[in-house]
């Protein structure tokens, strides 16, 4: 079993899909025992944006959407609220951008 990790206030963090598919870059705004709520990073991008361009800077928004996110023992792992199979993860320390290309 995997120990709950316990993230702090301005830490990175990316929530992406069970397959990688998709990562987006949030920045920690507020933790609880049992919750821990992000909030989405804005996107810089040099020149021309297509649907398959990564982000060329990544930066705090306090104005970007908020996401709550719970513990999940079964998985081990901090997962967007309400917790579901399809629940985006959180990997926490470092903000990544991929969009979704399928």
């Amino acid at each position: 079993m995997t120990e709950k990790y316990m993230p702090k206030v301005g830490e990175k963090v990316t929530l992406c899909n069970w397959y990688c598919a998709t990562k987006t870059p949030y920045t920690v705004i507020k933790v609880s025992k049992s919750e821990v709520t992000v909030q989405e990073c804005e996107l810089l991008f040099c020149g021309v944006r297509h649907y398959d361009t990564i982000a060329d800077e990544i930066r705090e928004n306090p104005n970007g959407r908020t996401a709550t996110l719970r513990w999940s023992p079964k998985r081990g792992c901090w997962m967007e609220s309400p917790v579901r199979s399809w629940s985006d993860r959180a990997v926490f320390g470092k903000w990544e951008h991929e969009p979704y290309l399928n």
